[in-house]
């Protein structure tokens, strides 16, 4: 009996389709620090990122010797403050840990030695890649297998070309820097940078240097950024930090603050991308300060780096794939979808996503482009809150009314 070639079923045939996959909420922080530490497990390789979760990770970064590094410190006061992860760049300390260099007769050197082990030190903080490909140092920071939103050097950041380094990685990854000023005068010292950059939109810059307790001495490795990275980071990405409590007994100087007067240290700080820990009236020490080195609010950069963080996971899920009509729609009610998703949830107080009216053209399309906008509002931070308080003849004529 012959074959009916078109024959396909004498019946029904059930299909259903799912709905676009939804995006999720936006994701939360990841940290990667570049440090040292002398005293690491020998499990640690330098220049390669290791993950620290709970406290018996951390405490690998420290398990030898006297001198901590800067990396156990910051693992520890961030764990103290949130639970997220964090990959820690160990580089070697040039020259080790000695201070003072002894020449030939038996002499001790008049500190170049001291200076040559500093500056290689550094030059490992920066790191390069070489011609194998690999990566040392900030440039490591790449190889995290989680991309990070936050990057910190404690102790190197106040250097220019240590800061300039992490901004060119922050631009790259969409991550922010938390940074440290330095003690002496911090607001002459962001004259340095061109902060019409937009990188450094990027830059959380922190002053002065903190003490966890009554002995300065205990301090020596902790620095602003070593605290403030943990308080950015137990806030969501798109909230300001700013008068957020700090886990600190003390500074290596004061910045006097007051909600009422413009006319303090701390004012001027705040004017100048500076942020700092200060006391206020609520007790203990806050982090004060809602703004980048650009004057741009930090929150605002956190927000937009999440945004495109989700963009970004989105669109690889769809690349190559054909863009039919229905694609093209689909794609559109994804995004729109995760937007009202945000305006749920406070967010942003309203988004809404379309095909570019102008830039979608039949030759742009045979080239494999599309153009998609995206609007989103933004919610400022409670920066300045202005009081009118009026005596007013009116409430005492009422009283008189009801008296009489």
């Amino acid at each position: 009996m012959s074959d009916i070639a078109q024959f396909e079923h004498n019946g029904i045939t059930i299909t259903t389709e799912e709905g676009p996959t939804p995006l999720g909420p936006p994701g939360e922080h990841v940290i990667a620090w570049v440090v040292t530490a002398p005293g690491k497990d020998a499990s640690i390789v330098l220049n390669t990122p290791f993950l620290v979760r709970n406290m018996a990770d951390a405490a690998l970064l420290f398990k030898t010797g006297s001198t901590s590094g800067t990396g156990y410190p910051a693992a520890l006061q961030t764990l103290k403050q949130t639970q997220i992860p964090q990959y820690f760049i160990v580089v070697d300390e040039g020259g080790g840990t000695t201070n003072e260099n002894t020449t030939s007769s038996g002499d001790t050197d008049d500190g170049a030695g001291t200076d040559q082990s500093a500056n290689t030190t550094l030059d490992n903080i920066i790191g390069k890649v070489d011609s194998t490909g690999k990566r040392t140092g900030i440039e490591a920071i790449v190889e995290c297998a989680q991309t990070p939103t936050l990057i910190a050097v404690p102790g190197y950041s106040h250097h220019k070309e240590v800061l300039d380094k992490l901004v060119s990685i922050a631009k790259r990854l969409r991550c922010r820097v938390i940074a440290d000023a330095p003690d002496e005068d911090p607001i002459h010292y962001t004259t340095q940078f061109d902060v019409s950059d937009p990188g450094y939109d990027r830059v959380y810059l922190v002053a002065p240097k903190p003490y966890l307790s009554s002995n300065s001495e205990e301090q020596a490795d902790v620095y602003p950024s070593t605290i403030a990275t943990g308080t950015v980071a137990s806030v969501s990405p798109w909230v300001s930090p700013g008068n957020q409590s700090v886990p600190i007994q003390g500074v290596s100087r004061v910045v006097e603050y007051n909600i009422l007067d413009k006319n303090t240290e701390g004012h001027q700080f705040n004017q100048h991308g500076v942020s700092y820990f200060a006391k206020t009236n609520m007790g203990g020490f806050r982090l004060i300060g809602n703004r980048s080195m650009s004057g741009k609010f930090i929150s605002f950069v956190g927000l937009e780096d999440a945004i495109a963080r989700k963009l970004e996971w989105v669109s690889q899920q769809v690349m190559s794939q054909q863009l039919t009509k229905r694609f093209m729609e689909q794609e559109i009610r994804k995004i729109n979808l995760f937007l009202q998703d945000l305006v749920a949830a406070e967010v942003i107080p309203d988004g809404e996503v379309y095909l570019h009216p102008t830039l979608n053209t039949s030759e742009r399309y045979k080239n494999g482009s599309w153009y998609i906008v995206i609007d989103y509002g933004r919610y400022s931070p409670n920066e300045h809150m202005v009081f009118h308080i009026n005596a007013s003849d009116k409430q005492i004529d009422d009283l008189m009314e009801e008296v009489l």
